[in-house]
């Protein structure tokens, strides 16, 4: 294996690294008390969620619109891909009337791939695995970088709108300067020749 290669092995395990994303907790719920986390997600995001509680609880995960996944089981597990890049929030709802303890086991990103909580998973060999996490960072890196540049734009629209209201204004300025300072030259010369001092 040269450099090169070497390099390039390098740098997408690093990417893949960076844009795994998971989150194994525990959380106390009050009676009747709510939690959410929030998160902000890239469109098509896969997400794999494992909930263990002691007693009865809803969750619910929701996106500014819609409502991904609901389930009101004691031990639910999900696997599902998100509709839109947005925040999403991941709601803990306690219907039971004593404390509730809830064990999370949550993943996104290319980590959600080889977890096995995704029910019909395939029988992949390591490396299958490894080549399908780096090409999922490499998808949210790629829609990463579309979306700066769709900012970078924006930014560069208002930028150079603001700059050409400035010049308009500045240049209005300097004609209405020039305007005034002839109109009080014309009527100083009439002033004193009225008065007869030129």
């Amino acid at each position: 294996m040269n450099k090169s290669s070497l390099y390039v092995l390098v740098l997408l395990l690093i990417s893949y690294l960076k844009y795994t994303k998971c989150m194994d907790f525990k959380l106390k719920l009050n009676p009747q008390e709510i939690k959410c986390l929030s998160e902000s997600m890239l469109k098509s995001t896969l997400i794999t969620l494992s909930v263990i509680a002691e007693k009865q609880a809803n969750i619910q995960i929701i996106d500014d619109t819609h409502v991904l996944f609901e389930s009101k089981e004691k031990n639910p597990k999900a696997a599902f891909t998100t509709i839109k890049t947005g925040i999403h929030r991941f709601c803990f709802i306690n219907t039971s009337q004593e404390d509730n303890w809830v064990s999370i086991a949550l993943k996104w990103g290319p980590g959600a791939y080889d977890s096995g909580s995704i029910a019909n998973k395939a029988d992949f060999e390591p490396i299958d695995i490894a080549m399908t996490n780096i090409n999922v960072a490499l998808k949210e890196y790629q829609a990463n970088i579309k979306q700066m540049k769709s900012l970078a734009n924006s930014i560069q629209h208002a930028t150079s709108n603001a700059s050409n209201r400035i010049a308009a204004f500045s240049i209005f300025n300097i004609a209405s300067i020039i305007v005034i300072s002839v109109i009080q030259t014309l009527y100083i010369k009439k002033f004193f020749r009225s008065r007869k001092l030129i």
